[in-house]
């Protein structure tokens, strides 16, 4: 297995962005893929990035551009993904945040995916990120993390935010996802925009 590597070009300057920077601090194991597709009962899905583990967890990334971004739609479509079981994971990065706050972001995603990165790629992403974001604590059953920081009095207020969608779930409890990819299932799957209105049309 080759070591993660950056390999433009790439389908937009986000998803270019991200993967120049985040190859230099994921672990030599893991297998970076591009452009992974998905087959699901609602049809083939398209997944920006998926990093392998060495354990073989799958986890996906996405670079959310605001002109093409639904945010309803694309949670349906993560369903869709999870469900499959094809990915353990999938992120959800905003255009906003790759282009100005990725060092921190990463940061995020290191907390979270700790497997996936370089022991050396850690400790560069925590001397890069800002120290509210190093001090941030990552709460294991959360599906969306918003970390405001700055100073009012000299320098702007920043706001990142990283949504995430993930199969581990603690007993008891259930995330959206679930009910969505349940629904798609007992109706039989079809083309994901009839299966949302369809769900819509009974709640």
């Amino acid at each position: 297995m080759n070591p993660p590597t950056y390999s433009p070009p790439y389908d937009s300057p986000l998803e270019n962005e991200l993967a120049y920077q985040i190859v230099k601090h994921l672990d030599v194991t893991v297998d970076f893929q591009t452009q992974h597709h998905v087959e699901t009962i609602c049809g083939l899905f398209i997944v920006d990035f998926v990093a392998v583990s060495s354990s073989g967890r799958h986890v996906g990334f996405e670079c959310d551009g605001k002109e093409f971004h639904n945010a309803s739609r694309d949670e349906w479509r993560d369903a869709m993904i999870l469900g499959s079981e094809k990915l353990d994971a999938i992120y959800r990065l905003r255009g906003a945040d790759i282009v100005h706050q990725l060092d921190n972001i990463l940061l995020l995603l290191s907390r979270c995916e700790s497997e996936l990165f370089s022991e050396r790629g850690r400790r560069n992403l925590i001397s890069l990120a800002h120290p509210e974001i190093r001090n941030f604590e990552i709460n294991p059953e959360e599906t969306n993390f918003y970390v405001a920081f700055g100073n009012e009095e000299f320098s702007p207020i920043n706001r990142i935010h990283l949504a995430r969608r993930h199969r581990e779930i603690p007993a008891g409890r259930r995330q959206f996802w679930q009910t969505a990819y349940q629904f798609a299932a007992n109706i039989g799957g079809g083309t994901l925009d009839a299966v949302i209105a369809e769900y819509r049309r009974g709640n």
